[in-house]
């Protein structure tokens, strides 16, 4: 008989950072096509989305592998996704309503790679420690 493999979040920060991720996920991509509902190009509008996922989408997977890491770069791994899943729609939201005093494009462009990088960052310093 062969052993199941779940691929559900095992501890209660692991959930939290699922559900955070997926939600904060859509909603940046609602917030995406908000800020961008003025702009006439359907596959521009598409591209943007998919640019903005993309952060979320790869916290998402390190989540899901993170099962066998060290308890401490695990926990790293959770706690800065949901820290950085805010802080990007905190960017999202003031830049979707008007409150950012930049460009739309510039932050939605910048926001996700900055997004992955810290997050990448802070765990790879986790894992030597």
């Amino acid at each position: 008989m062969r052993e199941v493999i779940s691929t559900a979040p095992r501890t209660p920060l692991a959930r939290l950072a699922w559900f955070a991720l997926l939600a904060g996920g859509v909603t940046a991509a609602g917030l995406t096509l908000y800020a961008s509902r003025h702009n006439p190009s359907l596959l521009l509008r598409l591209m943007f989305v998919v640019w903005v996922l993309f952060p979320f989408a790869s916290a998402l997977t390190a989540n899901r592998f993170s099962g066998g890491w060290r308890s401490g770069t695990a926990t790293t791994l959770h706690v800065s996704s949901v820290l950085i899943c805010f802080a990007a729609l905190g960017v999202y939201g003031a830049a979707a309503f008007g409150q950012a005093g930049v460009k739309l494009g510039f932050l939605f462009l910048v926001v996700p790679p900055a997004s992955g990088l810290m997050i990448a960052i802070v765990v790879l310093i986790a894992s030597f420690v």
